[in-house]
């Protein structure tokens, strides 16, 4: 291993510390980050959906989405279950060969052969389909679903339960997605194969809290963390989106109480904290009050969403 390969791995190694140290300091110093309870003065909210799904549209992304208007429906070779704390998809399976070892995969937009991911919820070999596991996730004020392959950091990778996949961490380039729906395109930064997204790492937790959120309260409710994503596939996203997510680790700062810790559904929004009342987690694993990804990146296809009519 190299001299920059091991200090990248160190880094990264870091920073996973310092995301699971805060998620358990917070954890064991506040009680009140248990709240539980509907609130009424947030009546569209749900403790695993961004928003109640009553009234909405239900759009699966397919082939051909980015060519569609934002509410209507195109082909899909997919099946998805209805809209619960666990969701699942039900995908074509692939088979394959890798060093001479059979193995099975499935194709998403960004078309990569997997292994048996803790993920798969069962196989249908006869009709060669596999149910897997979906995240529960944020974009705009809407509700999405998302699937979870790949992380290019081995700590990350164990918070998410996927596979890790080191070499995903050369895809390019680092910050090149954030901020590119506010600029008129059609190509924003040519070369660029990542989207953004904000995962904060110390929010409200609490299995019925309506405004939990983050990585502590994956961990500890064993939900999703409900992470922000930037864009989704649409067509005014053709040069935009990509399931490659730049990963921007955020935390609220200590000043803030918990109970003003409140759920962060819109990417703008939540962006803006930084510098005020959050911090990003930079890639050595210290805090800035400057918006900014923290160095590795997940593989996380999106399935579909949960839109208004």
């Amino acid at each position: 291993m190299s001299r920059t390969t091991r200090t990248r791995a160190l880094t990264l190694l870091r920073v996973a510390a310092l995301a699971l140290g805060a998620v358990l300091s917070a954890s064991i110093g506040l009680g009140s980050l248990h709240p539980t309870g509907a609130n009424a003065g947030f009546p569209n909210q749900l403790p695993f959906m961004c928003f109640n799904t009553g009234n909405t549209f239900h759009q699966t992304f397919g082939p051909i989405s980015f060519f569609l208007n934002e509410t209507q429906q195109g082909p899909t070779s997919f099946q998805e279950g209805p809209p619960t704390s666990k969701p699942v998809v039900i995908l074509p399976l692939h088979r394959g060969a890798a060093a001479g070892h059979l193995v099975y995969y499935v194709i998403t937009d960004a078309g990569d052969k997997a292994h048996w991911a803790d993920k798969v919820k069962s196989v249908d070999a006869v009709n060669n389909t596999v149910s897997y596991e979906e995240t529960n996730g944020c974009y705009e004020d809407m509700s999405v679903h998302y699937a979870s392959f790949d992380s290019s950091a081995f700590g990350p990778a164990a918070v998410e339960d996927v596979t890790y996949a080191r070499a995903l961490g050369s895809v390019p380039f680092v910050e090149c997605g954030t901020n590119d729906i506010n600029v008129e395109g059609p190509f924003i930064n040519p070369g660029c194969a990542r989207e953004s997204l904000i995962a904060f790492i110390n929010g409200q937790t609490g299995k019925d809290n309506i405004q939990r959120q983050g990585l502590n309260a994956a961990l500890l409710d064993g939900e999703s963390p409900l992470n922000i994503l930037e864009d989704v596939p649409n067509n005014g996203a053709q040069f935009n989106y990509s399931p490659m997510w730049d990963i921007h680790l955020v935390q609220w700062k200590d000043s803030v109480p918990v109970a003003n810790r409140l759920r962060q559904t819109d990417f703008a929004t939540a962006e803006a904290l930084v510098g005020t009342q959050a911090q990003s987690i930079t890639p050595d694993g210290t805090a800035s009050n400057t918006f900014q990804a923290t160095g590795f990146i997940v593989n996380c296809p999106l399935i579909s969403i949960f839109a208004d009519k």
